[in-house]
């Protein structure tokens, strides 16, 4: 990827760096959504050096990993197929960020592009993104806004409460019923994205 000026890459290496630093604290739990275990199996894993077990558990990945690609246009199975084939903890760090990055988007995306039509299904979304943020991405913009005086986590997170909020209330028997906010929810989305992207600037940007 071609990339202009030392300023660029400068914030591209400290971005890499410290996903690389967050990736050391994750573990692994039994009950959680497969993207998300898969996820966290495959960093710890390939964290302590096991790369046959993270190369293993990487199929977990897919099935995510199919809809971001197919949503977004991106590109990430064979970036994450090729770090886990070199064994390049560096890499591997940088395109599972990408698809971190991806899934809370997507799901973002995803009712966005329903018009909000399904509240339940869309709240359901909303919560799924808020879990794989606060596990996978969260301390690393944590620690970048400490580091640096910023506020990306701060961003990202009013964002989700503005987009569920966005979603209105479906009431009960026709009564406290609150249409739902397209637009409110599409800017609370869009600025998810560009706090995430200014946060790890190796993320593509989002085709809608």
């Amino acid at each position: 990827m071609h990339e202009a000026g030392s300023g660029s890459t400068a914030k591209r290496r400290a971005a890499l760096a410290l996903v690389a630093f967050a990736l050391c604290a994750y573990g692994y739990g039994q009950e959680q959504d497969p993207f998300l275990g898969a996820w966290k199996l495959v960093a710890s894993e390939a964290n302590q050096g096991h790369w046959d077990q993270a190369g293993a558990a990487a199929p977990g990945l897919d099935a995510g990993l199919a809809e971001i690609e197919s949503a977004f246009g991106w590109s990430l199975r064979p970036g994450i197929r090729a770090a886990l084939a070199s064994r390049d903890a560096r890499a591997l760090a940088r395109e599972l960020t990408v698809a971190g990055c991806g899934a809370v988007l997507r799901k973002l995306d995803a009712s966005e592009r329903e018009s909000l039509a399904d509240y339940y299904r869309a709240k359901y979304r909303i919560e799924s993104s808020r879990t794989i943020y606060s596990e996978l991405l969260a301390p690393a913009l944590r620690h970048q806004d400490a580091t640096r005086r910023g506020n990306s986590h701060e961003v990202v997170w009013d964002g989700l409460a503005r987009a569920q909020a966005a979603l209105g209330r479906p009431g009960f028997l026709g009564r406290g019923q609150v249409p739902p906010d397209l637009a409110a929810y599409s800017a609370a989305s869009r600025e998810i994205e560009t706090a995430l992207r200014a946060a790890f600037p190796f993320v593509p940007e989002v085709k809608r």
